[in-house]
Parts: structure tokens; sequence; C-alpha cells
């Protein structure tokens, strides 16, 4: 999930806090890289347990309207003539995962769907009417239905309502930043379970090891450190130009990208030149793109021109 291109994203996204503040502090900056990436390890786990609150929802609310004399009248209906999310077996095997549970009591995350069952409530609405329940209920009941249907309803039914990304922001005003990458990487997860293991299913580590944390901080402690060295490097690029007329945020995507270029030998200037571009796109203004790859690419040519003429 963590992989070097969200490490790059968090690593602008604490750089230009930075550069940004009049006081900026670097061994507080240190430990705010550290907490990002904590905050995206904290959302996977969190989807993980989405889909157990989302069978516990089922469940509860199944046995509510037998109670009622007219059950078709809930507006969940729909969802509760069959039993399939309260069966579901994926989600009971992470009901029962000792990994996923003992993760959250640790993070003291384990209050999160609790506080928030209006949201599972609102997916759980909007699922009733999508295609892919339709599917799952007319289909095989099997375990790989069930895994599909938990994938289905990650992908399509939490990326882009506004309702889940309202919920998750009030417990980390961070977590939409994240949504994306946690569902892909629960989904990816949920894609190496098997029947046979149930709730000893292993979750996929957040990373492959320590070394993609220490290639964050060795990025934005270098950043810190020598941005008037990279400067140097930039502003002769500038052509009539001067530093304090970029944006910070323009700055510091090209300041960071400069910087892995000097700092990682094994990392293809091309690839980092990409990589920055991705995110300029995201972050920057609309014509600041096209300014930034430009910039980058004369760096890039500058510092590594074989590698640069390779490209091509």
């Amino acid at each position: 999930m963590i992989n070097r291109s969200l490490l790059r994203i968090k690593s602008v996204q604490i750089l230009y806090s930075y550069f940004v503040s009049d006081c900026g502090d670097a061994e507080r900056t240190d430990e705010e890289l550290g907490e990002s990436i904590s905050r995206a390890s904290d959302l996977y786990y969190c989807v993980l347990q989405f889909l157990v609150e989302a069978r516990r929802y089922a469940e509860r609310a199944a046995e509510h309207i037998k109670c009622l004399e007219e059950p078709e009248n809930d507006p969940l209906y729909g969802l509760l003539q069959s039993n399939r999310i309260s069966n579901n077996r994926v989600a009971r095997m992470l009901e029962e995962n000792a990994e996923l549970r003992e993760y959250l009591e640790n993070r003291d995350l384990s209050w999160v769907w609790e506080i928030h069952r209006n949201a599972v409530r609102d997916v759980l609405m909007n699922v009733q009417n999508e295609e892919y329940f339709k599917r799952y209920v007319d289909g095989e009941d099997s375990f790989e239905s069930d895994i599909v249907f938990c994938r289905h309803l990650l992908q399509k039914s939490l990326i882009g309502n506004e309702e889940f990304e309202q919920a998750i922001e009030e417990v980390n005003i961070y977590w939409n930043d994240d949504l994306f990458n946690a569902v892909a990487f629960a989904v990816k997860t949920l894609k190496h379970f098997n029947g046979q293991d149930g709730e000893n299913n292993k979750l996929m580590p957040v990373m492959k090891g320590i070394d993609e944390i220490e290639y964050a901080r060795r990025l934005v402690r270098y950043t810190i450190a020598n941005n008037k060295k990279i400067d140097e490097k930039i502003e002769p690029l500038l052509k009539g130009w001067n530093i304090e007329r970029l944006s910070v945020m323009d700055l510091t995507v090209v300041r960071a990208a400069v910087a892995e270029m000097l700092v990682f030998d094994d990392i293809h200037v091309a690839v980092t030149m990409n990589e920055y571009i991705e995110i300029a796109k995201a972050y920057c203004g609309g014509n600041s793109v096209q300014f930034v790859s430009g910039l980058l690419y004369s760096i890039g040519k500058e510092l590594a021109p074989l590698e640069m003429k390779s490209r091509k």
C-alpha cells in the first residue's frame, strides 16, 4: 500500500507545510512524516473493518425488521430480503482475524464504526440499488462470490461516497487523501484470501520494509537541509524568473524532485521526473504543470544527460 509513489506525495505534503511556514521545525517535520504514514496504515485497517461492520449492521437490521408489522416499509428491506451480507464469509473471517483486531485495539480505532453507524447504513442504502448487489443475490452462494461482492462494495460504494468521506474525515482530516490507496490495498488483500485458512488468512503488510520509511525520511531531511543548494540548480533555468516568483507548491515539488535526483542513485532520473510531474498534476495549478514539467526535464538533462537521452 505505502509504495514509493505514495511516499513521494506524503513527502511533498510535509515539505509544503514546512516551507509555507515561517517557523518550520525540521525535527517536527520528521515526526509529522511518520504520523502521516501511520495514518495511511490506520485507514487501510479501518476499511477492512468496514466490511465487518457492514455485515454486523445487516444482521442486526434483519433481526429488527422481523418485529415490524410491515417490514417492507423499512428503507433497507430490499437489502435484507436476502441474508447474503449478514452471512458473508469474508466479513466473518475478518471479524475473527486476530491481526485486524489487535491492530485496531493497539491504535485505539475499534470505536470508529460504532460512532459512525450512520455512515455504514448510508453505504448499505446505496448498495441495495447497485447492479453488483443484485448479481450477488441472484448468483451462486460461494466464497468466491463473497469476495467479489466485498471488492465491489469497497471500490464502487466507498470511493466517491460523500457521506462516507465525511465520516472518515471526522476521524482524521487527512484520511480522504489516502482513501483510494487504502481501498485498493484492501481489495488486493482480499484477493489473497482463501476459504481454507478462515480467520487465519494473513493481511498484506502495509509496506515492504523499513527501507521505504527511511527513503521518505532521507528525502525530506535532505530537501530541508539543502534547499539553498537545490535552489541554485533551479534558478539558472528559470529564464527571466526568480525563485521568489514561484508558488510554494510548485517550488516544493521541484525541490523534492531535485533532491531525489541528487540523493538516490538507484532511481532512474526519468522515473523521478515522471513521478513528480504526476504529483504536479494533482497539486499544482493548471498552468504550473507544463512549467514544472519543463523545469524538471531541464534539470534531469543537466544531472544525468545519458539517462535522459535513453528515455527518448
